[in-house]
C-alpha cells in the first residue's frame, strides 16, 4: 500500500476527489463521470498492452537492444533445452557471473539468482523450472552502482541511488544529455508514458554507452515511494508531478471539484 498511499495523500494536497480502497489496494479518483485508479503501483497512465509487453523481460530487453538502446545481453532458455542439454551451447560464449531471471514480473514471484559457473547455473536453473516454462539469463551487473530513474511523459521527474541493502538514496536528478535521450528514448519504445528503469552505471553524468553501463530493468508501476520516502536524501514529490498529468488531461471536472469544494467550506 506505500505505493498507493503516496498516490492518495498527493490527491488530497491537490484538492483531487480521491478515496482510499484498502481492500483492493487501490486509489480511486473521480473526474466528471470518470473513474481512475491507481492499483498496486500500477497507474491510467499506460495502455495495457504496453504495460503487458514491460512486464516480459525478454522483449524489453529485445526491443531496447534493437533500438540500439544499452542493455545486458540476455538469452532465453526453454524447459525442454534445459532437459536436453542444449542450453549449454546457448550459454557457451557467456561469461560468468550470470544473472537468471523469470520470463515475466509478476506480484506473486519476481525472484532473480546470480550464478558464478556452470554447476550453480543447472541448479538455479532446475529450480526456475519448477515453476517456469521460460528462464531469462542475462550478464551481470552487480559490479556496478545502480540507479533508479523514473519517466513521466519524457520528462525525468526523479533519481535514486539504489543500495545494496535495498534502500534508497535520492539523489539530483542532473545527468548528461546523451543519457535523457536514452531513458526517454526508451519510454517511447515501449510507449510507456510513467515507466521506471533500473540502470547500471559508474556514473549517470558520463552517457552508458562509455561506461559500459546498462538499462538492467524496467517496471510499469515506478516504486514511488522510494522518491518521496528515501532512506537518505531530500524527498522527491513525484506523485504530485504525476497526478497533475491527469488534471491537464481533464481540466474541466477538476475546476468543477475545486468550485464544488470551495461552496462546501
Amino acid at each position: 500500500m506505500n505505493k498507493v498511499n503516496c498516490y492518495y495523500q498527493s490527491a488530497l494536497k491537490l484538492h483531487l476527489p480521491a478515496q482510499l480502497l484498502p481492500e483492493i489496494q487501490a486509489c480511486r479518483i473521480s473526474l466528471g463521470n470518470r473513474h481512475f485508479y491507481f492499483y498496486q503501483g500500477l497507474t491510467p497512465f499506460n495502455s495495457f498492452v504496453s504495460t503487458d509487453v514491460s512486464r516480459n523481460n525478454y522483449c524489453v530487453n529485445k526491443l531496447l537492444e534493437n533500438a540500439d538502446i544499452p542493455v545486458p545481453k540476455a538469452i532465453d532458455v526453454h524447459v525442454n533445452e534445459f532437459n536436453d542439454g542444449l542450453f549449454n551451447n546457448k550459454l557457451a560464449h557467456c561469461p560468468y557471473p550470470l544473472l537468471l531471471k523469470p520470463l515475466h514480473k509478476t506480484k506473486e514471484n519476481y525472484e532473480c539468482f546470480l550464478a558464478d559457473g556452470p554447476s550453480e547455473l543447472k541448479a538455479q536453473l532446475a529450480k526456475f523450472f519448477k515453476f517456469s516454462e521460460f528462464v531469462i539469463v542475462e550478464e551481470s551487473y552487480n559490479h556496478l552502482p545502480w540507479y533508479r530513474v523514473l519517466v513521466c511523459y519524457g520528462k525525468i521527474l526523479g533519481v535514486v541511488k539504489q543500495n545494496r541493502q535495498g534502500s534508497f538514496t535520492a539523489i539530483d536528478k542532473s545527468m548528461c544529455k546523451e543519457n535523457k535521450r536514452l531513458f526517454k528514448l526508451a519510454a517511447a519504445v515501449l510507449n510507456l508514458n510513467l515507466v521506471e528503469f533500473s540502470v547500471a552505471c559508474p556514473d549517470l553524468h558520463t552517457p552508458l554507452t562509455l561506461t559500459q553501463g546498462a538499462i538492467v530493468d524496467v517496471y510499469n508501476d515506478p516504486d514511488v515511494h522510494a522518491y518521496e520516502h528515501p532512506s537518505t536524501g531530500i524527498s522527491i514529490p513525484v506523485t504530485q508531478s504525476i497526478l497533475r498529468r491527469l488534471i491537464f488531461r481533464h481540466p474541466l471536472p477538476y475546476l468543477q471539484c475545486i468550485i464544488r469544494s470551495l461552496r462546501n467550506r
